[in-house]
């Protein structure tokens, strides 16, 4: 069980701080999650089902909640997908071994009164010490093209937007990775995209390049260059671990 984190917050309707605790929610749960989602769904958002919910707080999954007041505020689940099709890591082509390494970001929803705070990216983070387990390596994860806050924020932990394709709801998506044993990775040829250039953005990823960065109107796509020797270490301490 992780820590819980305290953190002040802005309520945006009225300007006040606040407290916030993120800590890990239990099965008992649910109706919370089930409400915020109801609350705070966006037009972007895919919605999770009810069994989605209770797969998301059970033995397979964390999931983790910013409460403020006592009251659910933001939610972020994380997810072991196995080696099933439903493992996001079969679109970057990941072998058998590298598969079984993935977690999923499934599902994130915050307030509307308190976005704004970066709770999403909070989150984010305390998913993945919740969800620690000494085999995770790849943490991927999907968010509609048009919703640059959500991309922004998966930018900000480190991930990459590694492709972009329909999924779900037929909408184009970027698909995020993150390699937590990747060594430390240089861009070259570097491009601000505007956000509504998808055309440009998925010639970019067909060529190799990288989503890495938000600007300010827009993501940044470059090649990257990760150092060899490195790299050769990390794949080499991976397929030990695995």
């Amino acid at each position: 069980m992780m820590e819980t984190e305290v953190l002040h917050v802005r309520h945006r309707p009225d300007g006040r701080i606040e407290l916030a605790e993120i800590r890990q929610l239990s099965p008992g749960e649910a109706e919370d999650v089930a409400r915020l989602q109801d609350e705070g769904l966006g037009d972007l958002m895919f919605p999770v089902t009810p069994g989605q919910i209770a797969d998301m707080l059970g033995p397979g999954g964390r999931t983790v909640g910013a409460f403020v007041g006592g009251r659910l505020a933001g939610f972020m689940a994380a997810t072991v997908p196995g080696r099933g099709e439903a493992n996001l890591g079969l679109h970057l082509g990941l072998g058998q071994a590298e598969l079984n390494a993935v977690a999923h970001w499934t599902a994130v929803i915050v307030h509307p009164d308190y976005r704004g705070n970066g709770l999403h990216r909070r989150l984010a983070m305390a998913a993945q010490r919740a969800l620690d387990l000494p085999r995770t390596r790849f943490w991927l994860a999907t968010a509609r093209c048009e919703n640059l806050p959500s991309a922004r924020n998966f930018l900000s932990v480190g991930a990459e937007i590694a492709a972009i394709l329909a999924k779900y709801d037929g909408n184009l998506r970027y698909l995020f990775m993150l390699d937590r044993l990747a060594p430390p990775v240089a861009y070259e040829q570097v491009e601000e995209v505007p956000a509504g250039a998808l055309d440009l953005q998925r010639e970019l990823v067909g060529a190799g390049f990288r989503g890495f960065a938000s600007s300010p109107g827009g993501i940044r796509f470059g090649l990257p260059v990760r150092a060899h020797g490195a790299a050769n270490a990390a794949l080499a301490d991976a397929a030990d671990a695995l």
